[in-house]
């Protein structure tokens, strides 16, 4: 018996011949399965570079808001980004021109804030006191009813379970806000890692096209650098962590406020379109009022 088991025995070729009988019978399954599966799969036909541009605008608000992709806004803590894409969604939902100036291309039925950090009421307290009118198609999910489903990326993978959840949550909306977008991943330097930050952005701007809606990102910038007492400002890349997140975006504006500035009791804010898929406008001249907070261009 000990003799039929050694290398080279009668009994090791045969059982040597039928293990690679069984790989070569699973290999050849593998590819007939696979070859099945690929001739079901329906071969989309793109489209030609010099067919008629659809009719519809590529931005939803010009200069600002794109149709597709992901548009993020970019500031430091307490800037305004969540108060400027209420602005957004108000002008979008009414028609009203944003800012007083800008024109929305069309006017949506409905947008959805999805607020993971803070709670609504934070959120819904900023919307009333700008005295905005009541549109009742401006719907916010805040950490409380995103619960458990709240993060996206964990641990570098995607949560599927929770990217559907966010998919209901969005259905019918024609804009799909996420704020802040850091607080939508988790895991050990999760933020500074360029693959699951651009995996993340992807996943929002797929919640978004599942809907038909657009999205917007409010993100932070990073902390501020200073050379001989004086700030330093980035021009590109200042989102807060990996640079990946920046380059999933479509577009990208820079929210700033000029420190000492004010006009009229007025202090004066910019929103620099930095990266821009389309026609980049000029940076945009921002006066807050104190004391309803809205802002006109000037």
């Amino acid at each position: 018996m000990s003799q039929a088991l050694h290398e080279g025995s009668e009994h090791w070729k045969d059982q040597l011949a039928s293990e690679i009988f069984r790989l070569k019978i699973r290999k050849i399954a593998k590819e007939t399965v696979e070859n099945e599966s690929s001739d079901q799969l329906k071969i989309p036909t793109g489209i030609l570079a010099d067919d008629p541009l659809p009719p519809e605008s590529p931005e939803l608000i010009p200069g600002i808001l794109l149709a597709y992709g992901a548009t993020g806004i970019i500031g430091q803590k307490e800037t305004g980004k969540s108060l400027i894409s209420l602005e957004i969604q108000h002008s979008l939902l009414t028609g009203e021109p944003l800012w007083g100036a800008i024109k929305p291309s069309k006017v949506i039925n409905k947008t959805v804030h999805f607020l993971a950090e803070h709670a609504s009421p934070i959120l819904m307290g900023l919307y009333q006191r700008t005295g905005m009118t009541a549109t009742g198609k401006l719907r916010i999910f805040g950490p409380e009813h995103l619960g458990a489903m709240k993060l996206l990326i964990s641990n570098g993978s995607r949560r599927e379970e929770a990217i559907s959840f966010y998919k209901k949550c969005a259905n019918g909306a024609g804009l799909i806000v996420f704020d802040p977008l850091a607080a939508f991943i988790q895991g050990q330097s999760a933020e500074n890692d360029n693959a699951p930050m651009r995996s993340l952005v992807d996943a929002m701007i797929e919640i978004a096209t599942s809907t038909g809606a657009a999205c917007l990102i409010l993100g932070h910038q990073g902390k501020p650098q200073f050379f001989q007492g004086k700030q330093i400002k980035r021009t590109s890349y200042a989102t807060r962590g990996a640079s990946g997140s920046e380059d999933a975006m479509t577009a990208v504006h820079y929210l700033d406020k000029q420190t000492g500035v004010t006009i009229d009791g007025k202090p004066l804010y910019e929103l620099k379109p930095t990266h821009f898929k389309g026609y980049k406008a000029a940076t945009f001249h921002l006066l807050r009022d104190p004391k309803t907070l809205r802002h006109t261009l000037k």
